[in-house]
């Protein structure tokens, strides 16, 4: 439906925007501008990248209540979300853009 693709635009819209102020991705006008990373890919771990739409951040959030996850007074779920989480995050942090685009082709 039209309203769907309207949507999708104005979210990859947002996503831009948010990865430019990151300082994930760079801006050129012009007849050969476009978008391109600010970084060298290897120096780009997926946390940046996804981070700038979703808050994957080291403070996890909690399940059942609100606010961060605490060592202190934690919700009944909190050992298992965080022996859950913790592998995912590292991942994200240690993943770079370059892991995930070696053995595939280069993009224009």
């Amino acid at each position: 439906p039209a309203g769907t693709v309207v949507a999708a635009d104005t979210i990859y819209a947002q996503q831009k925007s948010s990865m430019l102020q990151s300082g994930v991705l760079l801006s050129e006008r012009g007849r050969s501008g476009g978008f391109r990373l600010a970084r060298d890919p290897s120096d780009i771990p997926l946390l940046a990248v996804v981070g700038t739409f979703d808050d994957i951040g080291g403070d996890r959030k909690c399940l059942l209540r609100q606010g961060n996850c605490s060592e202190v007074g934690g919700c009944p779920a909190h050992r298992e979300w965080r022996e859950a989480s913790a592998p995912a995050f590292r991942f994200f942090e240690r993943c770079t853009v370059a892991d995930l685009l070696r053995d595939h082709a280069p993009l224009p």
